[in-house]
């Protein structure tokens, strides 16, 4: 095209398409590309003809053949195989016009999603039937909430051929890579399906790695036995499964650290019934009313005012809430005795959410942490209150069960992938939904339950007596206050009804 621009010849020579075409290809159906290729190129060489008689600028059509060729091979070429390595950058950074454009162009980006997301979606999407596909990303998709669109994608359109999880293994390439994997996949047939929900189940066979030596060799250890059914060693370990088992998870997860602990998690969840059934998972302040309540948070309360302390996560640990302990920062200032202001900008709803009995856990710890709260507090991001939904549900029993080791163990062998460089975990909000939690179903069972309930009331009155002791003498002299007031207050009433 561009000699024929040259030349001034505005007409498509196709044995010289096809000539060219065997300079840089071999072994193509010549006459399928020739006739594929010829229409773009008539319209490419009118559009020249028109910038040369308008522009009489060479440069110009150099620029926009460039653009032109390259917008053919993004959206009219298949691929036999896609490999890639993007950047990892979550688009929290990007201004809103260009979040909104990866949403309107792409399927796959969720919440606050990594732009990875959308290069994935793109690399599927050029490969023809059965080419191959090869990334190195974070693993995160693998479980995070911003990866529910694009796991259900990657199972609708591809059969899932290796997954290989770095997470202890970030010196394996030259620039280090904070829990990175490497996902082969192979494109389906079809047209593309961008269904959010799996309506194709794939039963081939996952080859699932896991590597736990930090050594560059790692990966040739790993293609050395990645064909065997099941390997474990001190390097790595490998085992094959079904893809169905992702497609069954609940939102689609791949939860490659699970594997192994079927026997374990069947019987977790025997008889038992996700948490959401009987409770209410909710967030504190989150988006746009979190920053919009900056201006309400203070330090030291103005007289006859509606308020509620606030409770960041930082201040919750299990079966204790910490606040008035320790100075904190919200919105880079710092607080000893935070407060949240009523205001109307507030929603009611979330204000009468904040004033119910509730269970308070961490959407970011150590460990599962949770901690009763019976006063009333405003939650802040990554903070999640349960509040009971029916009868069936009782706060002090769960409590007693979301703090167990069980639970710990349950989130860890899902949620492992979910850690972040400080070393926590996250707790995201469908992993407190989902959880597996057996109420009472017979007498027995109901004891149980009792023994549980009467041993975390008796956990908190203790915690209760602690914290008192450690705030000595402040509490002391507060409970003295509030009983001299309330005597005084009695006192006057009864000598005005005197």
């Amino acid at each position: 095209m561009k000699k024929s621009a040259e030349e001034e010849k505005y007409e498509v020579d196709k044995e010289d398409l096809e000539r060219n075409f065997k300079r840089y290809l071999k072994d193509k159906e010549w006459d399928r590309l020739v006739s594929f290729f010829t229409p773009y190129a008539k319209h490419f060489l009118q559009k020249f003809k028109e910038l040369k008689a308008t522009f009489g600028d060479g440069k110009l059509i150099k620029s926009v053949e460039d653009i032109m060729l390259a917008a053919i091979l993004k959206n009219y070429v298949e691929y036999d195989f896609v490999v890639g390595n993007p950047p990892y950058v979550r688009t929290r950074k990007f201004s809103k016009e260009e979040n909104e454009r990866f949403r309107n162009e792409y399927c796959t980006p969720y919440g606050s999603f990594d732009i990875y997301l959308p290069f994935i979606e793109r690399g599927i999407k050029w490969l023809k039937e059965a080419g191959k596909f090869g990334f190195i990303t974070s693993n995160k998709y693998f479980i995070a909430d911003y990866g529910v669109k694009l796991r259900p994608f990657i199972l609708n359109n591809c059969k899932i051929s290796q997954l290989v999880d770095l997470s202890f293994c970030p010196d394996v390439f030259e620039e280090p890579l904070i829990y990175a994997a490497i996902t082969i996949l192979e494109r389906r047939g079809g047209e593309i399906i961008n269904d959010n929900t799996v309506i194709t189940t794939q039963d081939n066979k996952v080859s699932i790695a896991i590597g736990f030596k930090n050594d560059r060799e790692i990966l040739k250890d790993i293609l050395a036995h990645s064909k065997e059914k099941e390997y474990l060693s001190n390097d790595f370990r490998i085992v094959k499964i079904s893809q169905k088992r992702f497609s069954n998870n609940n939102d689609f997860w791949f939860d490659v650290y699970a594997i192994g602990f079927d026997d374990v998690l069947e019987k977790v969840n025997q008889n038992a019934e996700a948490l959401i059934k009987n409770f209410e998972v909710q967030g504190g302040f989150m988006g746009f009313e979190y920053h919009q309540a900056e201006k309400f948070i203070v330090d030291s309360l103005p007289p006859q005012v509606e308020y509620k302390k606030i409770l960041p996560p930082s201040l919750i640990s299990r079966y204790r809430i910490l606040w008035g302990t320790k100075t904190i920062d919200i919105f880079r200032r710092k607080f000893e005795h935070p407060y949240l202001l009523f205001a109307p900008e507030i929603r009611n709803s979330l204000w009468e959410y904040f004033s119910k009995p509730k269970i308070v856990v961490r959407g970011v710890a150590k460990e599962v942490s949770a901690a009763y709260d019976k006063e009333g507090y405003a939650l802040l991001v990554n903070v999640f209150g349960i509040i009971q939904r029916t009868e069936k549900g009782d706060l002090l029993y769960l409590l007693g069960l979301l703090n167990s080791e069980l639970i710990d163990f349950i989130h860890k062998i899902y949620f492992f992938l979910a850690r972040i460089p400080e070393g926590s975990l996250r707790y995201p909000k469908p992993f407190w939904e989902q959880l597996p939690i057996r109420l009472p179903q017979t007498l027995e069972e109901q004891a149980l339950a009792d023994e549980i309930t009467n041993k975390v009331k008796q956990i908190l009155d203790k915690v209760k007596l602690e914290q008192k002791i450690e705030n000595f003498p402040d509490e002391y002299i507060k409970g003295i206050c509030i009983a001299t007031f309330t005597l005084k207050t009695s006192h006057a009433i009864s000598c005005n009804n005197g």
